[in-house]
């Protein structure tokens, strides 16, 4: 889904997606057939209209839009880059490009199937090798875009590629995961299996005793201990561990 994206008529079409953190010659495809699970309606487009300052439509507005009430200032702001997708239901204003089923608000939204389609191309991921030499290079501006995507993205693609970063050789990039690791709260029932690896076996950099990163993988851990009841006990035998208490 994306303002940039064309609708044709029972069609996918595809777009490189230049500004995602999988690269610049990746493909993403802009579904012209998206469907409502909630509703069981096709889902309906408005090019060049974004919520006015009011924010978006109230729920129980949506039927008579979706059935041809017109949208209309001040409720919308014409003439923006932005696209309205709406069905009975749901509704949601997109700027940039989104994957389906990532919207807080329509999470009932998916392809309905393009059985007339000339082409299918599938979105193609970055292997975590190559998305984590790309948050490791000193000019990298990825992990603030990284860390603006939803948990599935997360869980999916950024995961994996900061695992590999938390044993980097170089100490800021070991630094950024594992703050990384920290601010991503809504990780740690995944994030944690690796913390505690790590504390169990020390490797490089973190079997110094006194080390910055020993330190900070303590910090991590602690947090994730006063938020993860079922694996406290195991979580603070790990931090007595890091603290030579065991």
């Amino acid at each position: 889904m994306g303002s940039w994206l064309p609708q044709a008529d029972d069609e996918p079409w595809r777009r490189q997606a230049k500004d995602e953190p999988w690269g610049e010659h990746d493909e993403v495809i802009g579904c012209s057939r998206l469907v409502c699970g909630d509703c069981k309606v096709r889902v309906k487009t408005f090019d060049c209209m974004s919520f006015s300052v009011a924010g978006p439509l109230a729920r129980e507005e949506l039927p008579a839009i979706y059935e041809g009430t017109p949208l209309s200032p001040p409720r919308v702001t014409w003439g923006t880059r932005d696209r309205i997708y709406l069905c009975k239901c749901s509704i949601a204003e997109i700027g940039g490009v989104k994957e389906v089923g990532w919207l807080d608000h329509a999470d009932g939204w998916c392809c309905g199937g393009h059985p007339n389609a000339r082409r299918h191309v599938p979105v193609v991921y970055p292997s975590a090798e190559v998305l984590a030499a790309k948050l490791a290079a000193p000019t990298s501006s990825l992990w603030e875009r990284l860390s603006a995507y939803r948990h599935p993205y997360l869980l999916r693609i950024g995961w994996p590629a900061v695992t590999l970063l938390l044993v980097h050789a170089d100490a800021r990039v070991r630094e950024r995961a594992l703050a990384f690791v920290e601010a991503w709260t809504v990780g740690f029932p995944v994030t944690s299996s690796r913390l505690l690896d790590l504390a169990k076996r020390c490797p490089p950099p973190y079997d110094d005793d006194d080390g910055p990163d020993r330190l900070a993988l303590a910090r991590v851990l602690a947090l994730q201990a006063a938020r993860l009841e079922p694996r406290r006990a195991v979580i603070e035998h790990a931090l007595r561990v890091l603290r030579g208490d065991e």
